[in-house]
């Protein structure tokens, strides 16, 4: 409809355009969305989470977006800005960027008769975690003032949605996180938020982004120092998301290592966002101990995925964790009060709706336990 509009009505919308950018004001409506949810196919149904939410906002604005949007990139390109490893929406540069450049790093290590590590990272929710007031600051470290920047912080303030199932709308609620989603202008808003995550890494490992998508190598004929850098990238990555309020998917990032050398070769170990370990899942396995004594007399089962916490307590000695000798007391007081508890081994759950909350659970249960450090523990730190 906007393209066949007359002459005379293109010269109006140019005009009232040009009263938004130079008067500083951004019209309410065009700050309301409308989501339609769309169900991701073969998913749960009754989880909200399994639903794709639909952004629809005025098209007004989105050519006034497009507008800007060619202002900032134009800016982002001329003052070099973002990172040359970006190639998420740029003019000429496209997901084969990433691919080819870890397709030739795969076969140049193959030539060399060296290892390749790869990690692959996906970020959580990543429109939505976006800090609006960490891209202000990234413009205003980028020397942008102007109009272009006061337009940015309008377009993002005080944004509202609302839901539509069928014939039903929910009540408007605020966005008060993140960058609008279906918005021309916010893939380049958040290319600038996430471009320097590029510069947290050491110089012996290379990185990729494309948006949201981001990976890093390593190339090296010695997996021990592909570790430790690798470990390095991975802290420094970790750090920088917690100040800015990214957060990594631990089930969805994932590492390969890619090699021709003959013979067996140990998968390197590298740790991110610190998974539950036995310390949590102890402590979770008290908890649940606890639970039982508060219901009826009777026959449970525990069931616990981590294997070094049955391990302890079946041969437990005076250097054991403080936290063993407490759930082998709380079991065997239940036991005399007529309780039968076993505990059982499972698999890893990862990806199974409701394992990964309790994971969760265990995981900030043990962030109160204040037990003072026992000798065990300290010896393994001091020697590792």
């Amino acid at each position: 409809m906007i393209q066949h509009l007359s002459t005379d009505s293109q010269k109006h919308l140019l005009y009232m355009y040009n009263r938004i950018w130079n008067e500083h004001y951004f019209p309410a409506s065009w700050k309301r969305a409308l989501i339609i949810p769309i169900h991701k196919p073969d998913k749960d149904p009754s989880n909200p989470s399994n639903y794709r939410p639909i952004d629809l906002t005025s098209c007004l604005c989105k050519l006034l977006e497009k507008i800007i949007n060619h202002r900032l990139l134009y800016f982002l390109e001329v003052n070099n800005l973002l990172h040359s490893s970006q190639s998420g929406f740029r003019k000429g540069r496209s997901t084969l960027d990433n691919l080819l450049a870890l397709e030739t790093d795969i076969r140049l290590s193959f030539l060399q008769r060296k290892h390749l590590v790869a990690i692959f990272f996906d970020i959580e929710k990543a429109y939505d975690h976006t800090w609006r007031y960490g891209i202000l600051k990234d413009l205003f470290d980028f020397n942008m003032r102007g109009n272009l920047p006061i337009f940015i912080q309008n377009f993002l303030q005080l944004r509202k949605f609302q839901v539509r199932v069928g014939a039903e709308l929910s009540d408007f609620y605020v966005q008060d996180e993140g960058v609008p989603q279906g918005s021309v202008l916010s893939v380049t808003l958040f290319n600038i938020k996430v471009n320097n995550i590029l510069h947290q890494l050491p110089s012996t490992v290379k990185g990729h982004l494309y948006v949201d998508d981001l990976y890093i190598s390593c190339t090296e004929s010695r997996m021990n120092f592909i570790e430790r850098q690798l470990q390095t990238a991975v802290n420094s990555i970790q750090k920088w998301s917690l100040t800015n309020g990214f957060t990594f998917s631990v089930t969805k990032t994932a590492g390969v290592h890619f090699c021709r050398k003959r013979g067996l070769h140990l998968d390197p170990e590298i740790k991110l966002n610190d998974p539950c370990n036995p310390l949590s899942e102890m402590t979770a396995a008290l908890h649940a101990l606890v639970q039982i004594s508060n219901g009826p007399c009777g026959c449970y089962i525990i069931y616990i995925d981590s294997l070094s916490v049955l391990q302890s307590l079946q041969s437990f000695h005076y250097h054991s964790h403080p936290l063993v000798f407490e759930v082998l007391d709380f079991y065997y007081r239940l036991y005399s009060r007529g309780f039968t508890v076993l505990f059982c081994w499972v698999t890893a759950h990862v990806g199974i709706s409701g394992n990964e909350q309790a994971d969760k659970a265990a995981k900030s249960a043990a962030h109160f336990f204040n037990a003072s450090i026992p000798a065990c523990d300290l010896k393994k730190t001091y020697k590792n």
